[in-house]
């Protein structure tokens, strides 16, 4: 298989942001290849670099959407009547149950709900409605912080993402790059073990 094949298909497969290091790590290539590969990548438009050195899969997140910087979120009114339209065609009673029909993560279900209430676009009376004078111009502007829980009081928040400093984002990469590690040691010592066992039950039956 060819560096451009391991390094596309980590692509692929790792769902989270990622860096030429932690490319390397999984795929057992040079870093000085990945760097060079990711480049040409990026250019092609299939990754994109959310921020220097760190690269996501095209399309998987978008930045004016749904990447969190600098601890806010721009908010995308389209993909807030997206969200509006569902809550309209269904009886919704928890954020679990919008984010299982809604092609978005229970995290940006929860925040854009959070922002939609904030408006007072939205209510709660058995289930989540969409009152009519919805108005999205002011969408984002201001953040009520348990909004929610106000509407529906036994609707249990997801606990706020956190957002990572560039040295805890790192620290948290080359943990899971030792845990990978590790793993893939056992694996090894297993794989072995299992293969001198075979070759002493083949000479036990063989005498």
């Amino acid at each position: 298989m060819t560096l451009s094949e391991l390094v596309s298909n980590f692509i692929r497969s790792y769902r989270k942001p990622f860096t030429a290091q932690t490319a390397a790590s999984f795929t057992g290539a040079d870093t000085a290849a990945v760097i060079q590969l990711l480049a040409e990548l990026k250019q092609a438009g299939r990754i994109k670099e959310l921020s220097p050195g760190i690269f996501v899969k095209a399309g998987r997140y978008n930045p004016d959407v749904c990447y969190r910087q600098k601890g806010t979120w721009k908010f995308d009114r389209q993909a807030a009547r997206e969200l509006l339209a569902l809550i309209e065609r269904g009886r919704y009673t928890s954020i679990r149950s919008l984010a299982a029909d809604f092609p978005r993560s229970r995290q940006w279900v929860y925040v854009y709900l959070e922002a939609l209430a904030s408006i007072d676009a939205i209510g709660f009376n058995q289930a989540y409605y969409v009152k009519p004078e919805a108005d999205l111009s002011g969408l984002g502007k201001v953040i009520k912080k348990g909004v929610l829980g106000t509407l529906n009081p036994k609707q249990k928040q997801p606990r706020q993402p956190k957002t990572e400093t560039p040295k805890e984002y790192q620290d948290r990469l080359e943990a899971r790059k030792a845990e990978w590690e590790r793993v893939s040691r056992i694996h090894k010592q297993a794989h072995a073990m299992a293969e001198i066992m075979a070759a002493n039950i083949k000479r036990l039956y063989s005498i």
